[in-house]
C-alpha cells in the first residue's frame, strides 16, 4: 500500500474494469469490496475530515457483484474467505503490479516507497474506519 508512482504511463489497469480509472499515474489507492456491502465500500469516500483532502491519495472504488465469482482475480487476496461467508470485507491496496515494478522481485524494498503516499493511505483507511463507526453501518 505505499508504492506510488507519478510519471505518465506507469499506471496499468486489469481488462474490464467495470468503472472509469483515474488516468495513467500510479498515485491512488484501490478499494474493491463485494456489493452486498456497500456501506463499507462506500466509506472509503467519506471526505477527510482531520486532514487536507489534498495531502490524500485519490480513491478508485471498485464494487464486485456476486462475490468475485466473474472476476477470480480479485480473490487473489484476505478478503477473498471473508466474501464467501458473506462477511463483509475490503481490499485496499496500490494496485500493486498493475504499477511497481518491483512487486514480487527481490528489488522489492523498504527504499521503493513512498513515505508521504503510505502515510496518506494509512490516513484514508483511518478515515474509512471512523466514517463506518460514526455511522453504525457495520
Amino acid at each position: 500500500m505505499g508504492y506510488a508512482c507519478h510519471t505518465a504511463g506507469c499506471q496499468k489497469y486489469p481488462e474490464g474494469l467495470p468503472v472509469k480509472p483515474l488516468g495513467d499515474r500510479g498515485d491512488f489507492l484501490g478499494v474493491i469490496g463485494d456489493q452486498e456491502h456497500l456501506p463499507l465500500l462506500n466509506a472509503f469516500q467519506v471526505p477527510a475530515s482531520n486532514r487536507s483532502a489534498s495531502n490524500l491519495p485519490a480513491m478508485l472504488t471498485v464494487p464486485i457483484p456476486f462475490k468475485g465469482l466473474l472476476t477470480p482475480d480479485v480473490l487473489r487476496s484476505d478478503h477473498a474467505p471473508f466474501w464467501a461467508k458473506n462477511i463483509g470485507a475490503v481490499m485496499v491496496g496500490d494496485t500493486a503490479n498493475f504499477r511497481n515494478p518491483h512487486y514480487h522481485q527481490p528489488s522489492d524494498r523498504p527504499e521503493t516507497l513512498d513515505r508521504a503516499f503510505f502515510t496518506g493511505a494509512t490516513q484514508r483507511v483511518v478515515n474509512a474506519v471512523s466514517a463506518l463507526l460514526n455511522s453504525q453501518k457495520l
